[in-house]
């Protein structure tokens, strides 16, 4: 593409990132597109981050997680769980609980990736009182989710019958 004076922008390198099998590969793409004057986006940091996990770097995985934020691109739901699964790997169940917080703050609603990473994470560690948090949690919402759900279906056949 440089040697036909194409301009690759954030959807070129995020192709160039899926082709990534390494840590070190993404991190050097992350860094040559930054060095072009291109801001990778939520997908670019998301595909990076994925890849870390899979080579069992999830300490590069996290570090792009705080760049993410400090170069000001909000994380995706998706985003949220691949580092989940990275404090899941090195057993940060702190730093977990922190990004589940996060995801709070952000307005994102935790799937059940999201809540099943969490709570592998707090049950491996011995974290009972938190996992017991997370699960009442987790009730909570699929209580919510019913009654929305029932209410709304309820309202809909008495609307149309």
């Amino acid at each position: 593409m440089r040697q036909q004076q194409v301009p690759a922008d954030a959807y070129t390198y995020n192709s160039l990132l899926l082709a990534c099998k390494d840590a070190r590969a993404v991190l050097r793409l992350l860094k040559e597109m930054k060095s072009e004057g291109l801001k990778p986006n939520v997908y670019c940091y998301t595909t990076a981050m994925k890849t870390c996990n899979r080579s069992n770097s999830s300490k590069h995985c996290l570090q792009l997680m705080a760049d993410m934020k400090q170069d000001g691109v909000r994380p995706s739901g998706s985003t949220f769980n691949i580092a989940l699964v990275a404090c899941r790997q090195k057993g940060r169940w702190q730093k977990a609980l922190q990004l589940f917080a996060e995801m709070a703050r952000q307005r994102i609603t935790p799937d059940h990736l999201h809540y099943t990473s969490l709570m592998l994470l707090l049950g491996k560690a011995g974290r009972r009182e938190e996992l017991l948090s997370v699960v009442a949690t987790l009730q909570a919402a699929l209580e919510h989710t019913i009654t929305a759900t029932t209410s709304t279906g309820t309202s809909s056949s008495a609307a149309t019958g």
